[in-house]
């Protein structure tokens, strides 16, 4: 067997929310992944609406330059880390190759590391045990070239002296949350013809780098005509006018 790539479980199934159910899209219906700039990998998944990008510092990929991965439902509960394990769980893809025209067979293998069997501190020196083997069908597709729609956004660091409405589909923002218990969603807003740029802050302070790693895009929605702009509270919500005092006779 042949390693294609090994990525933090936990980062995966985050980055897996953005990817598309749409079979006539199919390259979308995975996860992205590619070498990162600073070592390790970049995990990369849209629908078209929505994108995420993760960064994987100890994930790899020694055998291409990217591949996507089918995440599957089986594969996302596998990945969910136990209490009592020393690490996150990560996930290995791998093929086995034939010498005859035998089509080549791709796994996904998820490892974890039981307290009871190593210890916090060696955890990265010790193998994982693995949790599930599933098969898998490695996506044969191009993704989009998901940096060119980053870099079509610039987002000032202070806002205008305008107002205005901006409309999100809200079904859209649960992926946001990257499935941490607190988080605190940061949109960065030029207009409302342009996708928004979104971080995520970790309120809680114990998941790791998850949001630190992460970065993601919302594509606008057109708001009502009829609002006719941001004027405060509307007219229907202003408070009842007090009766006038009774005229003395």
């Amino acid at each position: 067997m042949t390693i294609i790539c090994e990525l933090n479980a936990t980062k995966l199934a985050a980055i897996a929310g953005f990817k598309s159910t749409e079979e006539t899209r199919y390259y979308l219906c995975g996860v992205q992944i590619e070498p990162s700039a600073d070592g390790g990998v970049v995990m990369v998944a849209t629908d078209g609406h929505v994108m995420g990008a993760m960064t994987d510092a100890d994930g790899t990929l020694p055998a291409g330059d990217h591949v996507i991965v089918p995440v599957s439902k089986d594969l996302l509960k596998a990945c969910k880390r136990g209490k009592n394990e020393a690490r996150e769980r990560v996930v290995s893809v791998a093929v086995r190759r034939f010498m005859d025209d035998t089509p080549d067979e791709h796994t996904v293998s998820v490892l974890h590391w039981p307290l009871t069997y190593t210890s916090e501190a060696n955890a990265g020196d010790c193998p994982g045990v693995t949790v599930a083997t599933f098969p898998i069908e490695i996506i044969d597709g191009t993704f989009p070239d998901w940096r060119r729609v980053f870099g079509s956004v610039d987002v000032p660091a202070t806002g205008g002296g305008g107002s205005a409405f901006f409309a999100f589909n809200q079904a859209l923002l649960k992926p946001f949350g990257l499935g941490l218990k607190g988080a605190r969603i940061v949109l960065g807003i030029t207009d409302a013809s342009t996708a928004t740029i979104i971080h995520v802050e970790d309120i809680s302070g114990s998941n790791g780098d998850l949001a630190g790693s992460f970065v993601g895009l919302m594509m606008p929605m057109r708001a009502g005509s009829e609002r006719g702009g941001c004027q405060g509270l509307p007219a229907k919500f202003a408070a009842p006018a007090k009766p006038e005092a009774a005229v003395a006779a």
